[in-house]
Protein backbone atom coordinates (compact mmCIF):
# COMPACT_ATOMS: atom_id res chain seq x y z
CA UNK A 1 0.00 0.00 0.00
CA UNK A 2 1.31 3.43 -0.92
CA UNK A 3 1.47 5.74 2.04
CA UNK A 4 0.55 9.33 1.23
CA UNK A 5 3.02 12.14 1.74
CA UNK A 6 1.63 14.57 4.31
CA UNK A 7 1.72 18.26 3.46
CA UNK A 8 0.17 21.35 5.00
CA UNK A 9 -2.30 23.52 3.12
CA UNK A 10 0.04 26.51 2.94
CA UNK A 11 2.97 24.47 1.67
CA UNK A 12 0.68 22.73 -0.85
CA UNK A 13 -0.39 26.11 -2.25
CA UNK A 14 3.22 27.16 -2.74
CA UNK A 15 4.34 23.85 -4.28
CA UNK A 16 1.18 22.96 -6.23
CA UNK A 17 2.92 22.69 -9.62
CA UNK A 18 5.53 20.28 -8.25
CA UNK A 19 2.88 18.34 -6.31
CA UNK A 20 0.74 17.88 -9.43
CA UNK A 21 3.72 16.50 -11.35
CA UNK A 22 4.40 14.04 -8.52
CA UNK A 23 0.73 13.05 -8.35
CA UNK A 24 0.76 12.32 -12.09
CA UNK A 25 3.71 10.03 -11.37
CA UNK A 26 1.73 8.07 -8.76
CA UNK A 27 2.49 9.93 -5.52
CA UNK A 28 -0.47 10.45 -3.18
CA UNK A 29 -0.72 13.45 -0.87
CA UNK A 30 -2.66 13.93 2.33
CA UNK A 31 -3.28 17.63 2.82
CA UNK A 32 -3.63 18.73 6.44
CA UNK A 33 -4.81 21.91 8.12
CA UNK A 34 -3.74 22.42 11.73
CA UNK A 35 -2.56 18.81 11.80
CA UNK A 36 -5.93 17.37 10.71
CA UNK A 37 -6.46 15.71 7.31
CA UNK A 38 -8.71 17.74 5.00
CA UNK A 39 -8.10 16.17 1.57
CA UNK A 40 -6.37 13.42 -0.34
CA UNK A 41 -4.80 14.29 -3.67
CA UNK A 42 -4.44 11.41 -6.14
CA UNK A 43 -3.80 11.28 -9.86
CA UNK A 44 -6.53 10.48 -12.34
CA UNK A 45 -5.11 7.02 -13.09
CA UNK A 46 -5.08 6.05 -9.40
CA UNK A 47 -8.54 7.51 -8.89
CA UNK A 48 -9.94 5.57 -11.86
CA UNK A 49 -8.29 2.38 -10.61
CA UNK A 50 -9.83 2.88 -7.17
CA UNK A 51 -13.30 3.42 -8.64
CA UNK A 52 -12.94 0.25 -10.74
CA UNK A 53 -11.88 -1.76 -7.67
CA UNK A 54 -14.84 -0.45 -5.70
CA UNK A 55 -17.18 -1.41 -8.54
CA UNK A 56 -15.62 -4.90 -8.70
CA UNK A 57 -16.07 -5.32 -4.94
CA UNK A 58 -19.70 -4.21 -5.17
CA UNK A 59 -20.27 -6.75 -7.95
CA UNK A 60 -18.75 -9.49 -5.79
CA UNK A 61 -20.95 -8.54 -2.84
CA UNK A 62 -24.02 -8.55 -5.09
CA UNK A 63 -23.09 -12.00 -6.40
CA UNK A 64 -22.54 -13.27 -2.85
CA UNK A 65 -26.00 -12.01 -1.85
CA UNK A 66 -27.55 -13.58 -4.93
CA UNK A 67 -26.04 -16.93 -3.97
CA UNK A 68 -28.09 -16.81 -0.74
CA UNK A 69 -31.34 -16.70 -2.69
CA UNK A 70 -33.12 -20.00 -3.18
CA UNK A 71 -32.53 -21.60 -6.53
CA UNK A 72 -34.43 -24.10 -8.61
CA UNK A 73 -33.37 -26.79 -11.03
CA UNK A 74 -32.37 -25.59 -14.47
CA UNK A 75 -34.87 -27.92 -16.13
CA UNK A 76 -37.71 -26.26 -14.19
CA UNK A 77 -36.57 -22.82 -15.33
CA UNK A 78 -36.31 -23.93 -18.97
CA UNK A 79 -39.72 -25.55 -18.81
CA UNK A 80 -41.33 -22.38 -17.39
CA UNK A 81 -39.46 -20.07 -19.76
CA UNK A 82 -40.36 -22.25 -22.74
CA UNK A 83 -44.04 -22.16 -21.79
CA UNK A 84 -43.95 -18.37 -21.46
CA UNK A 85 -42.09 -18.02 -24.76
CA UNK A 86 -44.62 -20.17 -26.58
CA UNK A 87 -47.48 -18.19 -25.01
CA UNK A 88 -45.90 -14.92 -26.18
CA UNK A 89 -45.51 -13.47 -22.68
Amino acid sequence: MIMPAVIGVREAKVKMGQILEEVQGGQIYEIVRHGKPVAILVGVENYTMLLERIEDMEDLLDAKEAMKEPSRPFEEFVSEYGARYKAGV
